[in-house]
């Protein structure tokens, strides 16, 4: 039978190891996108300076969508923080009721 400080080493190591191979997976796919991306502005169709303005359009897009994102996140956590004050307030009185 094995002891505990064994089972909590053989738990820690399974961790790391896991760690280690989520961060493998991601760096793979970092540089897979990254080679992608590279090779298909390299074969593009379109001009150096047609590229680089298709790009700019795309960054602003992204930018507009993340803060309209952003935005709409913090409604929803606003609305749910006063939700759950809402409700942790009803459960006071609920308590102060009972006693």
């Amino acid at each position: 039978m094995e002891s505990n400080e064994e089972m909590i080493d053989m738990e820690s190591y399974a961790e790391s190891e896991r760690a280690e191979t989520a961060r493998l997976i991601f760096t793979g796919l970092g540089i897979g996108l990254l080679a992608g991306l590279a090779i298909g502005i390299l074969i593009a169709p379109k001009t150096g300076r047609d590229t680089r303005t298709h790009l700019k359009e795309i960054a602003g897009d992204f930018t507009k969508k993340a803060k309209d994102l952003a935005s709409t996140f913090g409604d929803k956590v606003t609305t749910t923080k006063e939700a759950i004050k809402h409700g942790a307030d009803a459960v006071k009185e609920t308590y102060k009721g009972s006693e």
